[in-house]
């Protein structure tokens, strides 16, 4: 999404840059896009004094609504928005609450590229806790085509100021057995914090919560879920969270 600035209605419009391009394509985010590209239909609107960027991106089974606020700059239009999965939120997201698979913001193949075969994608699936469409359906989407080296990244969660060891929960309905290697700041090269392996009584069992211990993490950071299937696909991914290890003692 691309805008011009003018000092008149009419113009005439000077071209200043993206509001946000899907991906971060147009930010030059090492090694490129980190997801789908295409039109993103946008608008915008303020409240409460900020701006806000609304458009959707695409998914494989059709189009998803996102949003983001904008920093004014100083040729009077907009920054470049970064991709992120804050949606409205104007900080980072609280780690310790329960987070949709499907805000993911980075989704990238075993190659690399979001354009390669093999990358996990945010598609549809019916389930009594999802919304209900037009046709009385009740669809959720979930992360899906979790094969070997794909990675999903959320960007950005806040673990407070306390550098503490906590407890992941991931939500797995799985194919197979395998592991999924957490990092924090960028997949493979960050912070590795904890392994959730997924064990032979969840595959085929159905949506089952399977936890990991992490190591020592404080402040705001991207967390990043490297899939390593024993074989073919781990399966499909629907929440994730972050526990206090204090609360797991209550």
């Amino acid at each position: 999404m691309y805008h011009a600035v003018a000092d008149q209605p009419l113009g005439p419009f000077e071209p200043v840059g993206p509001l946000v391009s899907l991906g971060n394509a147009w930010k030059n985010t090492p090694p490129g896009s980190t997801d789908r590209r295409g039109n993103t239909h946008g608008g915008m609107f303020e409240a409460g004094g900020t701006w806000y960027q609304v458009y959707h991106r695409h998914t494989a089974d059709g189009r998803q609504a996102c949003a983001t606020p904008l920093t004014r700059a100083p040729h009077g239009g907009f920054e470049h928005a970064e991709y992120t999965s804050r949606g409205l939120d104007t900080s980072d997201l609280d780690a310790f609450r329960a987070w949709p698979a499907s805000i993911a913001c980075h989704l990238v193949g075993p190659r690399g590229l979001p354009g390669r075969s093999r990358r996990p994608s945010i598609v549809l699936r019916e389930d009594l806790r999802g919304t209900e469409d037009e046709s009385g359906r009740h669809t959720l989407q979930v992360v899906s085509d979790t094969h070997r080296g794909g990675t999903i990244g959320f960007k950005y969660l806040d673990f407070g100021p306390e550098q503490a060891p906590h407890t992941l929960v991931v939500e797995i309905d799985a194919r197979n057995t395998g592991r999924i290697q957490v990092y924090v700041d960028a997949p493979h090269t960050g912070t590795p914090i904890a392994t959730v392996a997924v064990p032979e009584s969840a595959v085929g069992a159905g949506w089952r919560t399977i936890e990991a211990e992490t190591t020592p993490v404080a402040g705001s950071h991207a967390l990043f879920m490297v899939f390593e299937p024993d074989r073919g696909q781990l399966g499909d991914l629907s929440l994730f969270a972050v526990r206090r290890r204090e609360d797991d003692a209550k």
